[in-house]
This record gives C-alpha cells, sequence and structure tokens, in this order.
C-alpha cells in the first residue's frame, strides 16, 4: 500500500497501474477492494453498501442488505 495523502493508503497493480485497494487510515480496521480487479468477482457476494451517500442519483439498490452513506463507522443509512 501506498501512502496517497495524510490518511489513505492505495495499492495498485505493479504491472499496470489498476487500483486494487484503498485503506483510510481513520477506519484502518476496514480496506476496500476493487471487485473489478478480481479474476472471479461473482464468487465474493456483497455484505453490505458502503459509501452510498456518493452514488450516482440513478443507481439504485434493491436488496436488503445495510447501507452506509460513507463507511461501516458513520453508521447505518435509514
Amino acid at each position: 500500500m501506498l501512502r496517497s495523502s495524510a490518511q489513505v493508503s492505495r495499492a495498485f497493480c505493479a504491472a499496470c497501474g489498476t487500483a486494487l485497494a484503498y485503506q483510510n487510515l481513520n477506519t484502518a480496521q476496514e480496506i476496500d477492494v476493487t471487485i473489478a480487479s478480481l479474476d472471479q468477482p461473482q464468487t465474493v457476494a456483497p455484505a453490505d453498501h458502503t459509501q452510498t451517500g456518493h452514488r450516482l442519483p440513478w443507481f439504485s439498490i434493491h436488496d436488503s442488505l445495510r447501507q452506509y452513506p460513507h463507511n461501516r463507522s458513520a453508521g447505518v443509512k435509514s
């Protein structure tokens, strides 16, 4: 992981530069992994939805998983 700012570290593919992971030091117990970077993303089912406060207005979530407007420590979105 490379420090990209005072609070954020990111991981990139050494061969092509694709973004692989993100970690904010304020929530160091959480590491976000880019699902499209996995060889078989269909095998990793989501447990919740994070960063829903920043989703595009035309994107709708149609499941019953918990939604967090920012990160999990910010609380559950109602």
